[in-house]
């Protein structure tokens, strides 16, 4: 023989829960998607962040310093010989010593932003770009 023993709930209450349930789900996936958005918007930023940096240190490295090298030894040749005055190579060496200052801030701004997009993604990245580079002194970028 089966007993049976009527249960009595509000449906009311039942309905209401459901609806605060509802209602946290929806808040949690806007949450999620807002911070989902937060970190595309940063990787993008870093990204370009990082890209600019490598060329701009490309260019100190490779072309820019170089060039300011040779320059300081031609007007060194010139001022030893009498045909440039003083403020030739120091001009020169001055304007070294600035482009050396801002191709090692690229170099650190490069890292930087490698570590904010690790950081960012929860990856670690490698970026072969910079590691295979010689600088234009011969040392590793």
């Amino acid at each position: 023989m089966r007993l049976m023993i009527p249960m009595y709930y509000n449906m009311a209450l039942r309905r209401d829960g459901l609806l605060e349930v509802e209602s946290g789900m929806r808040a949690t996936r806007a949450e999620m998607a807002d911070f989902q958005n937060k970190v595309s918007a940063e990787l993008v930023v870093e990204e370009g962040r990082l890209a600019k940096n490598r060329e701009l240190a490309k260019l100190y490295g490779n072309v820019l310093l170089p060039q300011t090298r040779a320059l300081l030894a031609v007007g060194q040749a010139d001022f030893e010989v009498g045909r440039a005055d003083l403020r030739t190579p120091l001009a020169t060496l001055i304007t070294l010593n600035r482009y050396q200052s801002e191709y090692y801030q690229a170099l650190a701004d490069h890292q930087i932003s490698l570590a904010r997009l690790e950081a960012a993604s929860a990856m670690p990245l490698f970026d072969p770009a910079l590691s295979d580079q010689p600088s234009s002194d011969g040392r590793p970028l």
